[in-house]
């Protein structure tokens, strides 16, 4: 379910290590890269818990003007939930709470790479799925991106039951573990979707560290 040939090319790339030129700092950090992944490998516990409803779904969520547009002509809506639970967190905050900073950080990035990766996969497999059936697929948003509030993400719970993934909503609904993504994903005829691209492309915001490129 996790690339974890991705999640280092990922953490290499989006943390600079890669174009570090001190060979004495980018051997530190290599080690300790290759050390955090290890830990990564065997402490992740991914999870997916997911439902395919028709797109009657959606008048139960709020999703916003920008998202309804991408997926307007979607027959199937699916919903999701993904985790690689609180193991690895943990360790990466006993890491950081002991000193071990560099070894904590990087753990914890690995920690946000890794479970976009498997979000990525479980997308991944469903459009393969669909398009033997002659269908397509939307890309994936989750609640806090292009005017989806996070506020939904109670009602997103309301219908997965996201205690099935281990999951719990604090009171400002954030999801706990925090190496968590939910969301919905458009599914409907042939080349309704059939040109894949960023979840960005529809978003306003630049300049967000979070941004992605189309792919």
């Amino acid at each position: 379910m996790i690339d974890w040939a991705m999640v280092k090319e990922d953490l290499l790339k989006k943390e600079g290590i890669s174009n570090i030129k001190d060979p004495d700092q980018k051997r530190i950090l290599s080690t300790c890269t290759e050390e955090c992944l290890e830990t990564a490998k065997k402490l992740a516990r991914p999870k997916v818990v997911s439902s395919i409803e028709s797109s009657e779904i959606l008048k139960k969520l709020s999703i916003g003007k920008k998202i309804s547009s991408y997926i307007k002509g979607a027959d199937k809506i699916c919903l999701f939930v993904v985790t690689i639970g609180r193991l690895l967190e943990k360790e990466a905050s006993r890491l950081m709470e002991t000193g071990e900073h560099l070894h904590g950080y990087l753990l914890d990035r690995i920690g946000s790479f890794a479970v976009e990766n498997a979000a990525e996969d479980f997308e991944d497999g469903l459009r393969a799925k669909y398009a033997l059936k002659g269908g397509s697929v939307s890309n994936r948003f989750s609640p806090g991106y292009c005017e989806w509030p996070t506020k939904e993400q109670k009602n997103l719970d309301k219908i997965l039951i996201f205690k099935k993934a281990g999951i719990k909503l604090t009171s400002n609904l954030m999801m706990v573990p925090k190496k968590s993504v939910s969301g919905i994903i458009g599914i409907g005829p042939a080349k309704i979707f059939s040109k894949r691209r960023s979840q960005c492309s529809i978003c306003d915001k630049k300049n967000c560290s979070y941004r992605r490129f189309s792919s």
